[in-house]
């Protein structure tokens, strides 16, 4: 045996990705203590609870790769990345250190005293201080696939499935007589508590206290994980085929296997399915899917409960914010809800369309219209004239429960707008290369009826903006045959009864009004583009309407800025956050930031104020200062504090410490007194702590040395000061130790 003692720092990272939910495929769960679990991903995401279950909150683990295992060491949780990263967490996953190593490791576990990982070439790496340093065992021809550590003994599994442990850190080892079934075939090994427990297809195999391994046969067929309880096993399978989830118990002293639960669930979708991970606490249990599922059992596993499940968005389908808390997402067939900011989704519990049978792809939402949060109408379109499916439905309990309003008119049905005694809706009717639009009205009676059409809209885009009693629609126009087509404006006055073009923009291209750029403004303008196509490219320009004169005026300004409301929903002023893209010809790429967006006049004014790199989109929650980041067809975001959203919030370095990392100021903007939370990896030098406020516009520098400090642990803080005698403006609270410096914004109004 070689021994190495190798150092290295661990540090923290921060930065852009922290803001992603946990939406991963692969989920895995990881018991910390008794009611304690956490929830971790394929992209670093963690869900975590404390109170088994009941209530959950999203943490960023510090690394955007797939996290393989997580384990229990000291007071520390510690794990391993697959791009070969050691992680460790000192408060129950709130905050993680994460270090790169140069090890290619495989398997890691950890006990009281030690943290053992195996790697690719014949090496053992093990620590006693949390990674802080390693000694290396070198174990000649021997290529490691688990490894195991209960109290000090050493366990290995190899890959020609010899098992063998060490009682003296690698200076003998002694082999235990692996069963020839295991090493013809390949299994799945895990420790539960001081029992490891290995399967394969028709049998488990536990690792006996004298070294022995016992058999148990059973009789169902694949099993997609397991975990020990006691001297027993739980297991767990699903049918791809028939969507069918079971739970079995398996009782070693009868070698039998119960069926305790069987469920049916259809909306759990994906390339497979199946139960990815099992951890079981007393009578609670939870179970991940291999499709963003968790589901939870609080009686031993007879009954389960979908905490949470985000669907796989194909059509990149709306998120709906009542409030900080509230959200639904709008899927396909199915209303997902949020009642803890978009921390987990749960879908309703029928279905939002009744295809009887099964068949959900006949029908979609086409659109929906929400009063409350839960009181809605929902649109339905529909592909089959052999299944029956009402094409209106209400609720108001959030989609739990629908009503049927018995309409069957064989149009696309969408909303228009809300009339406070009825709202409008539109149908569409193809023919050719055109769409007709006729608009309804929708009664409290429920009756439809019919107020007007346009005929000839291109591609089935028609947008529709209200301000005060005015209705604005925006929409391409069919001319000349079909073969080209003009970007129209129209507007009424009295609920659509008549209709008046105002507007028509027609060239030798095809041209259309873009929906991505449309938007209102208090000041009584809409902002739109029409985009004019040339072969494959897209030439746009930028106008003004102006409501109070229904004219039309150019703009020189681009205005390539999304938001993330429906322009029905919310001001421009009102969302105040936008992503800017910007085309780069030379290799047909987009290039996004996170922007600040006032009016002066009838003028945007931009203000940069951080590389998107990703090109998520801010949406700013009505009434709060939080935004949520949304984007990418598949995914949903978290909610975070605008300042964010800055540039000053980036990670300079990979590789150095940080002693100290602020928090977004509460509350900003502010008048008379902050609050700043930090994080430090210690509080050992907090005496060392200085407190600068900094004019952005001035570069004016002020130490704030009357401060309150407050402590929640050994790593959590909190400065509180005044800020009366600061003048209104943009300014930096900058939090320094030593030498290492870090800011965040903070506007401060009278």
């Amino acid at each position: 045996m070689i021994l190495i003692l190798s150092q290295f720092s661990l540090f923290s990272q921060i930065n852009e990705d922290e803001f992603y939910n946990t939406t991963d495929f692969y989920l895995q769960v990881h018991k910390i203590d008794k009611g304690e679990f956490l929830f971790f991903g394929n992209k670093g995401g963690i869900i975590r609870t404390y109170d088994s279950g009941d209530n959950y909150v999203q943490n960023y683990s510090g690394t955007t790769n797939s996290i393989l295992n997580l384990e229990n060491h000291k007071d520390y949780v510690v794990g391993i990345t697959n791009n070969y990263e050691f992680m460790a967490s000192q408060d129950k996953g709130s905050h993680w250190i994460v270090r790169k190593l140069t090890d290619s490791i495989v398997s890691m576990d950890a006990s009281d005293n030690y943290v053992v990982m195996a790697t690719l070439f014949e090496d053992i790496l093990i620590s006693s201080n949390v990674g802080k340093s390693w000694d290396r065992i070198k174990v000649e021809g021997k290529y490691i696939r688990f490894i195991f550590i209960i109290n000090d003994r050493i366990y290995t599994i190899d890959k020609n499935n010899s098992i063998d442990y060490t009682d003296d850190f690698g200076k003998t080892w002694i082999n235990i007589e692996t069963p020839t079934e295991l090493i013809d075939g390949q299994f799945v090994a895990k420790r539960v508590g001081n029992i490891i427990s290995l399967r394969n297809k028709g049998a488990f195999f536990r690792l006996e206290n004298d070294e022995t391994i016992s058999k148990f046969e059973f009789q169902t067929g694949s099993i997609n994980t397991h975990t020990t309880i006691g001297e027993n096993f739980d297991f767990a399978t699903a049918n791809s085929n028939t969507r069918e989830i079971n739970y079995y118990k398996y009782n070693t002293e009868t070698k039998s296997e119960e069926l305790i639960y069987s469920y049916y669930n259809v909306y759990f979708y994906g390339n497979t399915f199946r139960i990815y991970d099992l951890e079981v606490d007393g009578n609670v249990a939870f179970m991940t899917l291999e499709n963003r599922t968790i589901m939870r059992s609080i009686d031993f596993g007879k009954t389960w409960e979908v905490v949470t499940h985000t669907p796989i968005l194909e059509n990149g389908w709306p998120l709906k914010v009542f409030d900080e808390s509230n959200w639904s997402l709008i899927s396909n067939n199915i209303i997902y809800k949020s009642t803890n900011g978009g921390v987990t989704f749960k879908p309703g519990d029928d279905f939002i369309i009744d295809t009887s049978g099964g068949m959900i792809k006949n029908a979609i939402i086409n659109d929906y219209y929400y009063y409350n949060r839960d009181s809605a109408i929902y649109f339905i379109n529909y592909f089959s004239n052999n299944t029956t499916i009402d094409e209106i439905y209400t609720t108001n309990d959030g989609g739990i429960s629908l009503r049927g309003l018995n309409k069957n008119t064989n149009d696309e049905l969408s909303f228009v707008a809300d009339m406070n005694d009825y709202i409008l809706v539109n149908g569409k009717k193809f023919f050719g290369r055109g769409i007709t639009v006729e608009f309804s009205k929708i009664w409290k009676s429920v009756n439809l009826d019919s107020i007007n059409a346009i005929d000839s809209v291109q591609n089935g885009f028609i947008e529709t903006v209200r301000i005060e009693n005015k209705i604005y629609l925006f929409y391409s126009r069919v001319i000349e045959n079909g073969n080209k087509s003009s970007s129209t404006i129209a507007v009424s006055s009295d609920s659509l009864k008549t209709i008046n073009r105002i507007f028509s923009y027609e060239n030798d291209s095809v041209n259309s009004i873009s929906s991505r750029f449309l938007m209102k403004s208090r000041n009584g303008n809409i902002y739109f583009v029409i985009d004019t196509k040339s072969g494959s490219i897209s030439i746009p320009s930028y106008y003004r309407l102006d409501t109070k004169s229904d004219k039309i005026y150019n703009l020189e300004q681009e205005i390539k800025i999304i938001s993330g409301y429906n322009s029905q929903e919310v001001f421009v002023e009102d969302q105040n956050y936008f992503r800017h893209e910007e085309f780069i010809v030379e290799d047909f790429s987009f290039l996004f930031n996170y922007i600040e967006v006032s009016l002066e006049g009838t003028e945007f004014v931009y203000d940069t104020i951080g590389e998107n790199k990703n090109g998520l989109i801010p949406l700013k929650i009505f009434d709060t200062d939080n935004v949520i980041l949304t984007g990418n067809q598949y995914s949903i975001y978290k909610q975070i504090e605008p300042d964010r959203l800055t540039n000053v919030e980036q990670t300079e370095s990979r590789t150095e410490n940080l002693p100290i990392y602020p928090f977004a100021p509460r509350p900003n903007p502010a008048k008379e007194k902050i609050k700043v939370r930090f994080y430090t990896e210690s509080m050992e030098k907090i005496g060392n702590l200085k407190v600068h406020l900094v004019n952005i516009a001035t570069g004016i520098k002020v130490e704030i040395k009357d401060y309150d400090i407050s402590f929640t642990n050994n790593w959590n803080g909190e400065i509180a000061f005044d800020i009366t005698d600061f003048s209104i403006g943009s300014y930096l609270i900058n939090l320094s130790i030593d030498d290492f410096n870090r800011s965040s914004k903070l506007i401060i109004t009278k």
